[in-house]
């Protein structure tokens, strides 16, 4: 792992529920991953933690601004 923070991961969805298992990208696909669910009609959701895994339930929390 990376330690610059575009390579940390966030938690997104396509919806304003949270999907189980949550769905993580990386901080650096946002952009790209907001271009393709610009027009879902059911809100989009990033989380304001970066996670230095995959797996948000483990590990240190960054919190951010978005």
């Amino acid at each position: 792992m990376g330690n610059r923070v575009t390579d940390w991961f966030i938690e997104v969805s396509d919806g304003i529920k949270r999907k189980i298992p949550p769905e993580m990208i990386r901080f650096s696909e946002l952009d790209r991953w907001l271009a393709k669910h610009r027009s879902s009609n059911q809100g989009l959701f990033c989380s304001v933690y970066k996670y230095p895994t995959k797996d948000p339930y483990i590990g240190g929390v960054i919190a951010i601004s978005i």
